[in-house]
Order: C-alpha cells, then structure tokens, then sequence
C-alpha cells in the first residue's frame, strides 16, 4: 500500500532500475485509495505524485470508481462516475492524461442490472463487451432453459480502455459479470490485479489476463467461508485442488458443456443454425431435402438407439442401466414420430422398398458405436449428447426465432412446423434437461484429468462436426441427384 508520497517516489526509483532495458516489464498499478467498504487509504498530498511519477510506468492501471473520482478531481473541481458511460470517459482521460498504457476501471461500486446495462449499451460507441455465461445473449438456448431460478439481475460492469493495442479493434471491452450476494469482498480489487499480473507475467494480453482475473476473483468470492461481521476475505487457495472442470455454480450452472461448446463455438454454430435449420424454420426447404432427412435420420436412430443398450451394458449401476433404458423407449417413441412424418410425406419406412443408407449416416452412426466400444461409459456419454442437446438447441431457437417479427422464421404456415414444435416441446426438451444435469453431476462428482478431459473434447468436436455433415447431406440432395 502506498500510504504516502514519500513512498511512491522510492517504489517509483526502484521500478525505473528494474524496467531499465527490459521491454517486456509489465506493472500493474493499484492505487488502493479508497477501499471496497469506502475507507480513503492514501494521503491527498500523494495523489499528484501517483499520477505524475508512477502511473506512466504503468501497464495497465486499476482503480474502483471512488478512485478514479479521486484521481480525476483537480482543486475544487470533482468527478462524478455514476453510468457506464461516465466510467468510459473516466478510463480515457485516466490513459490520455497520465500516460499508462491501459486503464480498468472496476465498475464493483455501481449498482446496474442486465436490462439497464443493454440500454445504455446502445448509445456507446467503440466497445466490445465480454459477457460471462448466463449473460452472454449467444449463451445456448438448451443449458439457459435449464435454469430455474432467475439469473441475479445485479451487475459488475468493469471498463477497460486500451488505445493501443493493435489486435483489437475497439479501445473500450466492457466485463459483465453477475453481482454475487456475498460479504466475502474484503481485498476484492487488490485480488484482481494480482491475478492480472500473473496473466500478464505468463505472456497473456491485457484482456486476457483481465478475463483470467475476473474469473480467479468470482471463483474467490463465490468459494468463500463467511468470517466475523462485515466484509470478510475472499477464498485465495480455491485453485489449490486444480480442476480442469469449476465445479457448477448460480452463475454458471453447466461448466462442462459450457467449455465444449465455446472451446468450439463456430462450428457449434454451424450445426445449430445451419441452413438447412433456417430454411426449415421459415417454411422454404425443398420437400426431397425433408424427406431424405427424416428417411435418413430414421435410420440414425437407430444407432442412438443400440449405443444407448451399450451404454446401459456399460453402465455399473441400476441408476445408469435405467437411464439408458428410459432414452431408449424414448427412442421408440420417436421413431413414431418419424413414421408420421414420413406417412405425411408419402414416403414408407415400414416394409415396401428399403431405404438406402447414406454414407454420411453410416459413418456418423459407426463413430458412435466405435467411441463406446473403445472408450468408456462417459465417452459414449459425451458422444451422444452432441446430438441430443444440439436438436434441443435447435428446437428451441427455431421457437424462439419465430415470436421475432424480424426474424423471417415462422410457424405459422410452415409445412415443418410440427418437426419445430416436436422438438421445442415439453418432452424432448425434459429428457435434454435430464442428460444435461445427469452429465454435469457426473463431472462434478468424479472430476477430469486434463487427459480424460482432451478424450471427450475430442469426441465431442467430432460428434458436432459429424452432425453438421448430416445437416449438408439433406441439404444438398439435390445437388447429388
């Protein structure tokens, strides 16, 4: 803590010689003015000597608003943050006047929820916003509707401003995190540039090493033993048990499918909102593109069907050979519902000529029996869910999509509209409910080596990809005729 002037020049001495002739020398700088609880830590008459003598070494500096007010305030003139917007101007003039390469400017004092914090975001130019879980609006339809309660509507918006650095196109990236209810916050901002530091130290950017830092921080509070009254400390020593998956939490319910989706969202992507997805969703997909699908995906199921009664002769208790039991009668049931469909469509799947299956069901189908007779029970787990949450994804953005005026997907007319509401529906969307929660338990419970871990983000990658080329099969079977 830098109590005084006298003290900041002799750190600010020491910090030249050390940075003297070595380029890459990151200092984070932490005013500690004013703390969490609103106490002044530093003596007025040092506040010039910060700005002056220490802040242009700085890499990047880290002050709560009640700082930044501070530091910005000349004589009698004083700074009032209390908008997003006053926080991003705070963070330039704090850059653009005192010379530090970066500013972050925690937003922990300003109370905001999720729906003022989009419309202000309206009005703000030149900022790139890192949501975390819940809050991101591309956060999957499938794992957000499997959370009850309602999301805590407080935020922490922290600000950073970053003119130049090169590799990002806006200077301003805004953090949103949900604001925790805990009094475990006594050290919170001396904690997070610590944490930034370290990032930094491992050859992280900025904003990496600030997304690494909030999570240490949350995971710190979230983590946190009650102690005494008042602001108590935070967990430091939560890493101490590594884990290669965070243990599920209010904010972030499904770490595990989490981290496979987003380890590979663009093709994630591609397979959820694939255009044979959008076309069926505003009623212009070609009938013969259908009607192989639902031939084909007929013939899919049952693969899904006997990897489930592999997965049940794996399973080593009752619970899990029930489960597997239970998926597969609701794989029967579903295979009605694809005779329906194919009775709607005037095409057989019962007796009469056999339907030919495609190479791409072949092998989509075999790399799943494959994955369960080489690998384990969670192997064949993972693999299977590729599936079964990517159509409940799809169900439910298609529904969604369609309340949207703009959105030119519609129910409404759509010749696949019962395929949309079959899938959106209360059933198929309780067994994705179930897989996901029995999956997530499970990761939870027994943990990952990162081995393990690279084993089922294999499979699972695999599985997305092969689901994709499922989707550009039917699509373009016209182009192979």
């Amino acid at each position: 803590m830098l109590h005084d002037a006298a003290i900041i020049e002799k750190v600010t001495e020491v910090l030249k010689t050390h940075q003297n002739g070595v380029s890459n020398a990151h200092i984070v700088v932490d005013p500690v003015m004013v703390s969490t609880s609103g106490h002044r830590l530093l003596e007025l008459s040092a506040v010039n000597t910060m700005r002056s003598k220490l802040f242009p070494l700085a890499t990047i500096v880290t002050p709560n608003i009640r700082e930044a007010e501070l530091l910005l305030a000349e004589g009698d003139v004083t700074v009032r943050i209390s908008t997003i917007t006053h926080m991003c101007n705070a963070a330039k003039r704090l850059v653009m006047t005192y010379g530090a390469k970066a500013v972050l400017l925690k937003g922990g004092h300003l109370e905001m929820n999720l729906e003022e914090f989009l419309l202000e975001l309206r009005t703000l130019e030149d900022c790139a916003v890192d949501y975390a879980n819940l809050l991101d609006p591309e956060y999957p339809a499938v794992l957000r509707s499997a959370v009850k309660a309602v999301l805590l509507p407080s935020l922490v918006v922290d600000v950073l401003y970053e003119p130049d650095n090169k590799s990002i196109r806006k200077p301003f990236t805004l953090f949103a995190n949900a604001r925790l209810p805990s009094s475990s916050t006594h050290g919170t901002g001396c904690t997070l540039a610590a944490a930034i530091a370290c990032g930094l130290a491992k050859g992280l950017t900025i904003v990496e090493s600030i997304k690494q830092g909030i999570v240490y921080t949350h995971e710190g509070i979230s983590t946190a033993v009650p102690l005494g009254r008042g602001a108590g400390p935070l967990n430091h020593l939560h890493p101490v048990i590594p884990r290669v998956v965070p243990l599920p939490s209010t904010e972030a319910p499904h770490p595990f499918v989490s981290s496979l989706i987003y380890g590979n969202v663009s093709t994630w992507k591609q397979y959820v909102q694939h255009p044979f997805v959008i076309q069926l969703g505003n009623g212009t997909l070609p009938r013969e593109c259908f009607v192989h699908f639902i031939e084909q995906d007929y013939l899919y199921l049952q693969y899904y069907a006997r990897a489930h009664a592999l997965l049940a002769l794996k399973s080593t208790t009752y619970e899990g050979i029930q489960t597997s039991a239970q998926i597969m009668l609701h794989v029967m049931r579903e295979s009605k519902m694809h005779e329906s469909f194919c009775d709607q469509w005037g095409v057989s799947v019962k007796g009469g000529v056999p339907i030919m299956e495609s190479t791409t069901t072949t092998a989509y189908g075999s790399f799943i029996i494959d994955a369960g007779l080489r690998g384990d029970d969670l192997t064949l787990v993972v693999a299977l869910a590729a599936c079964l949450l990517g159509y409940g994804e799809v169900g439910l953005w298609l529904r969604t999509e369609s309340e949207r005026e703009d959105s030119g997907i519609h129910l409404e007319g759509n010749p696949y509209r019962k395929w949309i509401e079959d899938y959106s529906g209360e059933e198929y969307q309780a067994a994705c409910q179930a897989g996901l929660a029995a999956l997530e338990s499970r990761i939870a419970i027994e943990g990952l080596t990162p081995t393990t871990y690279g084993r089922l983000k294999a499979t699972w990658y695999r599985c997305v990809e092969l689901e994709k080329a499922f989707w550009d099969m039917a699509f373009e079977v016209k182009r192979d005729e």
